[in-house]
């Protein structure tokens, strides 16, 4: 994740406001790539006229993101999930909302401790930032709680991302339930949003129910 380094300083006496210019644009450039990572336009940066409006939007930007993934917060997809429902409803396309849970956190870290916990996490979130696209919303919920919404994707799409990512999963020794939830352009209401986030998640607590039984990582559509 980028990190914003240093600050331009004023050069005394300068005259040549082009070479102003270009001292700045690195530091610009750096800021704007986190936006962008984070969702955000890069045109909200150029847009504000003071150091101080553009440094506050730096910093509610950083406030979106997971710490210790460096996904998107809860917070964050909130945010961007309402956004891409409403470009979903205007262009009527279909996206698909999976919902992912670490299978038996709890007990590592009564067991092996919490910072064999977060690397579990840190983990699951690497393997999840692998297979998605930057058009698609990746996020740690919280807990042992992740979310992508896959967008412009259908079930058939999502099943093939899960196999994919559930590949990386596997090659790591990790234990997930899945559960997703096709959004098409018709279903989109006002106020839906979270009718989608309860389905998705219903359909990931089935999902860890048969993996107990069967002792194998499983999406339920």
């Amino acid at each position: 994740m980028t990190e914003l380094k240093g600050e331009v300083k004023p050069i005394h006496g300068l005259k040549n406001f082009q070479y102003l210019k270009q001292q700045y644009r690195p530091h610009r450039e750096t800021a704007e790539k986190l936006l962008i990572e984070l969702g955000y336009k890069p045109e909200e940066h150029r847009m504000l006229k003071t150091a101080m409006a553009k440094k506050d939007l730096i910093k509610s930007a950083e406030a979106e993101r997971d710490e210790l993934t460096e996904l998107l917060s809860r917070k964050g997809f909130a945010r961007r999930f309402r956004e891409e429902l409403d470009r979903a409803r205007r262009l009527e396309t279909v996206s698909t909302l999976v919902f992912l849970d670490a299978n038996g956190l709890k007990k590592i870290n009564d067991i092996k401790g919490h910072e064999e916990g977060d690397s579990l996490l840190r983990k699951i979130a690497s393997a999840i930032k692998a297979e998605t696209r930057i058009t698609d919303i990746a996020s740690r919920l919280g807990g042992d709680e992740f979310a992508v919404l896959l967008t412009g994707t259908d079930l058939t799409g999502a099943v093939d991302w899960w196999e994919r990512t559930n590949k990386r999963f596997e090659e790591e020794g990790i234990s997930i339930s899945a559960g997703s939830r096709e959004i098409r352009p018709e279903e989109i209401k006002k106020g839906e949003m979270e009718l989608f986030i309860r389905n998705a998640d219903a359909r990931m607590y089935e999902a860890k129910l048969e993996s107990k039984k069967e002792g194998r990582n499983i999406l339920k559509n």
